[in-house]
């Protein structure tokens, strides 16, 4: 009897120091915060805002990155999104930027072309390679890309506000 008693008291005095580790688990750390619910998840809430407007969609946080749609973002940026399902990739046309953007789901590497016009579906000759921190995916039928993805594409700025959970992307001038 004293030793079923002395093992509660073993596992009592523990279970204080679990419950503190779990409360500073990182995936903890969004607790508090709003949620997105798609079919691939559900994930922390962050609002964008591009060139001073709220996107519809709301952003949020996964594996510690921004994700937004990528079309919308890259839309109110001034670009022209086109989807080539056999790549499975999108190109985003930044006329006056004189960019093409080639961005492949599942791919950490994102090309940045010079704008053809001439060749309606040609990129246009290679620039740069830029490495994502993060691979863009499909849920729900559409492209989500780390929020930096955009911004590289035309060389905007990008600032996060902590407390508000906001990302703000400001356009370059033209």
């Amino acid at each position: 009897m004293l030793k079923r008693v002395m093992i509660v008291a073993l596992i009592l005095s523990f279970i204080p120091a679990v419950a503190e580790r779990q409360r500073e688990r990182p995936d903890n750390k969004y607790k508090e915060w709003p949620m997105v619910h798609l079919d691939c998840g559900t994930f922390p809430a962050v609002r964008i805002i591009v060139a001073r407007q709220e996107t519809e969609a709301r952003g949020f946080i996964r594996n510690g990155r921004s994700f937004l749609p990528a079309r919308e973002a890259l839309e109110r940026l001034g670009g022209k999104v086109t989807w080539v399902q056999s790549q499975k990739a999108f190109y985003a046309r930044f006329p006056r930027r004189d960019r093409t953007v080639r961005v492949t789901v599942r791919s950490r590497n994102m090309r940045i072309y010079r704008y053809d016009m001439d060749k309606k579906y040609s990129a246009g000759r290679l620039v740069r390679t830029v490495r994502l921190d993060a691979a863009p995916f499909v849920c729900e039928g559409r492209v989500f890309a780390p929020v930096r993805t955009a911004v590289d594409a035309v060389s905007g700025k990008i600032t996060y506000d902590r407390k508000s959970r906001t990302v703000y992307i400001t356009p370059p001038r033209s």
